[in-house]
């Protein structure tokens, strides 16, 4: 997990805390050029604040109007597409005429992002499963070759430190 997406969760964890209602979204599939990978999340609070990404812009606007005016007052998740048709795509800026794939979440729960949280935060691979017909969300545990998976019944993130290659020097061979 980049530190992006840990300030995201930081942030959904703080706002569901304070009474806010939040909306998660992350991307759940990509077609064409995408300017943010597959498992990226957006929280967006109610009033319209936002913390994170899922186009670099693109279709946030737009998603932040959709979980204001109806999404919030869901209690399952909604997949939500950008860039179905020609039309679309150059409407919301997408790149190459690209599709982006959204599972919204309206009512994440709290106590499992505390707990991904604090699981992030002592260095555990965590895997998040997401129930898409009730929206409920277990953790277990994850491991680095965890794939992230998006079905009609199920979404399967897994967060935690992942593998990094640190080049050190400034020649060529570096």
């Amino acid at each position: 997990m980049n530190s992006t997406d840990v300030s995201v969760l930081k942030s959904a964890v703080e706002w569901l805390k304070s009474g806010q209602p939040v909306a998660i979204a992350t991307v759940a599939q990509t077609w064409g050029s995408a300017q943010r990978p597959v498992g990226s999340w957006l929280a967006i609070r109610s009033d319209g604040q936002v913390a994170g990404s899922v186009s670099g812009g693109c279709v946030e606007d737009d998603l932040i109007r959709r979980v204001q005016s109806a999404i919030l007052t869901r209690s399952t998740p909604e997949m939500v597409v950008y860039g179905v048709i020609q039309q679309e795509a150059a409407h919301f800026g997408l790149s190459c005429g690209g599709t982006l794939r959204l599972l919204v979440e309206p009512k994440p729960e709290l106590p499992v992002l505390e707990k991904l949280l604090e699981n992030i935060s002592a260095h555990q691979m965590t895997r998040r499963s997401v129930n898409l017909s009730n929206g409920k969300s277990t953790l277990n545990f994850g491991e680095r070759s965890d794939e992230f998976i998006c079905t009609e019944q199920e979404m399967q993130t897994t967060y935690g430190p992942r593998w990094r290659m640190i080049i050190i020097g400034a020649g060529q061979l570096s």
